[in-house]
């Protein structure tokens, strides 16, 4: 898989592609972020913590970054339990 867009962070990893958004997790910081690229400037993006994404996540259904946190889940990369009791219901 390739990335549509440059990204200059050395630690994230690519989840995946579609068409105008590329996506990624960044381990770095505890719980991780998510980062949704949608261009080649190095502003052209939105990042989140992955625990707020989790907290909230009916806010992101359907989103780049709903859809950043679904290819995060699915390899396993950020799960943290005491996010997902604080999400409201």
């Amino acid at each position: 898989m390739k990335p549509t867009f440059p990204h200059n962070c050395d630690a994230c990893i690519l989840l995946g592609a579609d068409v105008g958004h590329d996506y990624y997790f960044c381990p770095r910081c505890d719980g991780g972020t998510l980062v949704s690229r949608y261009g080649e400037v190095d502003r052209e993006y939105f990042s989140l913590p992955a625990d707020i994404v989790m907290m909230d996540v009916n806010r992101f259904l359907g989103k780049p970054m709903g859809v950043c946190l679904n290819l995060a889940l699915l390899r396993g990369m950020c799960f943290n339990k005491e996010a997902l009791n604080k999400r409201p219901a």
